[in-house]
């Protein structure tokens, strides 16, 4: 089950490299209607199977250069529902985003509201038919 997923995950992250490139040389193009290609690849992905309660989770872990391995857990709901758990070396940190405000949680318990310019955009790019893409109807 877990490479099916992985498999999945990796053809959208795919065809969602593809389609950005699609949209940006149509976009440098005056007079090209991208249009039928975004549908065609919203389709392959099986963007109409995807709905505001569609969940997604990853785990994995950050890292450092000096081998130090911080544990990542990252959820989203919807298009416009984020939440990732960091366990730092001095903490976790949880950060939640919820169209478009966020904040973030500290181990010690302090909450912080994190600034609206940074939060408002944000939306889970890592599954490309929730990203908020809409065609003109």
């Amino acid at each position: 089950m877990k490479h099916k997923v992985l498999a999945m995950f990796i053809k959208m992250c795919a065809i969602g490299l593809l389609l950005t490139a699609v949209l940006s040389a149509a976009l440098q193009s005056p007079g090209v209607d991208a249009t039928p290609i975004v549908q065609r690849s919203l389709l392959a992905m099986g963007c109409a199977d995807l709905g505001p309660d569609t969940t997604a989770t990853a785990r994995g872990a950050l890292t450092l250069p000096d081998g130090t391995a911080m544990p990542l857990a990252m959820f989203s709901q919807g298009n416009n529902r984020l939440r990732s758990e960091l366990d730092t070396p001095k903490g976790r940190k949880v950060t939640i985003v919820n169209s478009g405000k966020g904040q973030m949680q500290h181990s010690d318990g302090r909450t912080e509201a994190l600034a609206e310019n940074n939060t408002s955009h944000q939306r889970p790019t890592h599954i490309p038919c929730l990203t908020n893409l809409v065609l003109p109807t």
